[in-house]
């Protein structure tokens, strides 16, 4: 039995994650997930799923409720003691989840091994558990990160021993042996009514100044996109009027006619590649903000850790992005598109002859070459 511990709340949109309960299931290896909420639920025939519940606050007024949740809390600590001799691998997610999965190790299952898989790095300066995630880190067996670079900067940061055996899983979707969901994803001509003879970019999750946002803004807004093409956001939550760049996308897509804001449900990863299927060019345009302890450092040496990244290579669909090292280096490789320093160099690139075959072609190959994680993740489970 394994246990996966993570403070996170996007265990089930995180492909990666997602692919190692499915494959856990497939081999009907069951897998206890302990987490503190979980947003985006799937039902699975070998998991169980704990919403673990904080001690309660003993002083709180509401005398019944603090009851309530002292009952849940007892309930759990006795079911971790039940499961434990069942369990053989303890998993920790990010900074929070290993330091979470080192004390249920030491208080309930001190014979499990403990698995460190990381998507996000904490920087010693950033982050106030630092001490705690390097304690916990003495008593990894494994270590499950994207590529080398990260590799490289989570053992630095964390004081990793070199002896503790890494698998590298990118952050990408597996191919499973089976489809979640054949329903049809929403046709973005038709509802829009958008001709044929305009091609289509889209911008792909979380729309934030640190994925990319003020740089749409300032493509739209000054008009850097050519006639010919039509810009779509997909963005997994809806836009809020009250934050100020979501306010000022909101007005420009009520003003522009090749502009539009999407939030049409994407139930599965399968068809969100049915989706981008859809698109001539996809943006990825992270920018980091070293002030920000998530998307600073990390954002910056992204290395194989982007989704949308390599949702755009298994769906076919060339990109352009801005001049991360990562990025830089994967188009020198295999030219899945272009890599810009401004947005200046939008309309240049769109308003040359561009072969989308081609580059389509390329991206198909690199998600093959470097970021399919079906073979890495059912490697990671062996030995198990």
């Amino acid at each position: 039995m394994i246990l996966v511990v993570t403070k996170n709340s996007d265990t089930f949109s995180n492909p990666t994650l997602f692919g190692l309960f499915k494959f856990l299931e497939e081999r009907k290896i069951k897998s206890i997930l302990i987490c503190t909420e979980n947003f985006f639920n799937y039902k699975f025939n070998y998991n169980k799923i704990i919403i673990w519940q904080k001690q309660p606050n003993y002083r709180a007024k509401n005398i019944f409720k603090t009851s309530c949740a002292l009952f849940i809390y007892i309930k759990q600590k006795f079911f971790i003691q039940f499961v434990s001799k069942k369990v053989t691998t303890i998993i920790g997610v990010d900074p929070e989840g290993i330091i979470w999965a080192d004390e249920i190790r030491h208080h309930y299952i001190p014979n499990a091994t403990l698995d460190y898989l990381s998507f996000e790095i904490f920087w010693k300066h950033a982050y106030k558990n630092k001490k705690k995630e390097i304690e916990a880190c003495k008593r990894l067996r494994n270590l499950i990160v994207q590529d080398a670079l990260r590799e490289k900067l989570l053992r630095s940061e964390s004081q990793i021993n070199n002896n503790i055996k890494t698998f590298y899983i990118p952050v990408a979707i597996p191919d499973f042996k089976e489809k979640f969901n054949n329903d049809k994803v929403v046709d973005i001509r038709r509802k829009y009514n958008i001709s044929s003879d305009k091609k289509l970019i889209v911008f792909f999750g979380t729309f934030a100044k640190w994925s990319g946002g003020e740089l749409i803004y300032e493509l739209i807004n000054n008009k850097k996109l050519p006639d010919n093409y039509v810009l779509i956001i997909h963005s997994r939550y809806p836009f809020n009027s009250k934050d100020d760049l979501q306010n000022r996308m909101i007005q420009l897509a009520n003003e522009r006619e090749n502009f539009f804001i999407s939030t049409d449900y994407i139930s599965s990863f399968n068809q969100t590649i049915d989706y981008l299927t859809q698109f001539d060019l996809g943006f990825v345009f992270y920018v980091p903000d070293f002030n920000n302890m998530y998307v600073g450092e990390n954002i910056y040496n992204i290395g194989l850790a982007s989704g949308k990244f390599s949702q755009y290579m298994k769906a076919g669909l060339p990109a352009i992005t801005v001049n991360l090292p990562t990025y830089v280096e994967l188009n020198n490789e295999y030219n899945f598109g272009y890599t810009i320093n401004t947005v200046d160099e939008i309309p240049v690139i769109l308003n040359n002859n561009i072969n989308y075959k081609l580059l389509s072609q390329n991206t198909l190959r690199l998600f093959k070459e470097k970021l399919n994680p079906t073979i890495r993740l059912n490697q990671y489970i062996d030995q198990l």
